[in-house]
């Protein structure tokens, strides 16, 4: 499990991470074409009165700190849930999922899932528990969006096709050349608030926020005892 440095050691890589990155310069694209890589068109325009609920595993665990941050600069309500090393079977089979996403009542569900289901040899078994999950997901007035696993050192048997099939709106992580700690597989603390950044823009929350440090407000994670509110 990488775990995010304290903000008083380390606080000019949120700094770099938010005013460079936010603005669009830092994440490069992973193909031979050098320069910053263009975000997609953005899905809406958040404001006030947006609930986001981020969902997945330990990527999902490590956008949710830069992206608490950005939530609370453009007073959208947000809360996660991230757990290392989970498969989409796992969150498609939970009893509380659904019960907390109701109870939070998102507008919009992000769900980081998929990079452990690549190390399956037929990834194509957990169609059936992503098709489970989607629908569990879409409540009320909720917009279900996926954000893709970045590159990975090992290779991709079908997951993101897999996800494509369902028709959802997809984040590209695998577009972007990410910093990653010395596993290979995770982001480092700055490469996180980058990414969550290139997320933000394309939700339609706009480019300028800075991730300046830690969520300075309430900070609500689902599904966990620890929680600060």
């Amino acid at each position: 499990m990488l775990r995010l440095p304290c903000v008083d050691s380390n606080k000019r890589l949120w700094i770099y991470a938010g005013l460079a990155l936010a603005a669009g310069v830092g994440l490069v694209s992973s193909s031979s074409s050098p320069g910053p890589t263009q975000a997609p068109k953005p899905l809406r325009k958040l404001g006030p009165g947006e609930r986001i609920l981020l969902l997945g595993d330990s990527i999902a665990q490590g956008l949710a700190v830069p992206m608490k941050q950005l939530a609370i600069s453009g007073g959208v309500a947000f809360a996660s849930d991230g757990r290392v090393g989970t498969r989409i079977s796992q969150w498609a089979s939970q009893p509380w999922l659904t019960q907390d996403a109701k109870a939070f009542l998102p507008t919009l569900v992000l769900l980081s899932i998929g990079t452990n289901d690549m190390l399956l040899p037929d990834p194509s078994t957990e169609m059936s528990a992503l098709a489970k999950l989607v629908s569990d997901m879409k409540q009320g007035s909720s917009q279900v969006v996926l954000i893709a696993p970045p590159t990975m050192k090992f290779p991709d048997r079908g997951v993101r096709s897999m996800l494509q099939s369902t028709g959802l709106p997809i984040f590209p992580s695998d577009s972007l050349s990410i910093p990653r700690a010395p596993d290979g597989i995770h982001p480092t603390p700055a490469g996180y608030a980058g990414m969550a950044a290139q997320i933000w823009k394309w939700l339609g929350g706009g480019g300028s926020q800075a991730i300046s440090g830690l969520p300075a407000g309430p900070y609500r994670r689902i599904g966990s005892r620890r929680s600060r509110r």
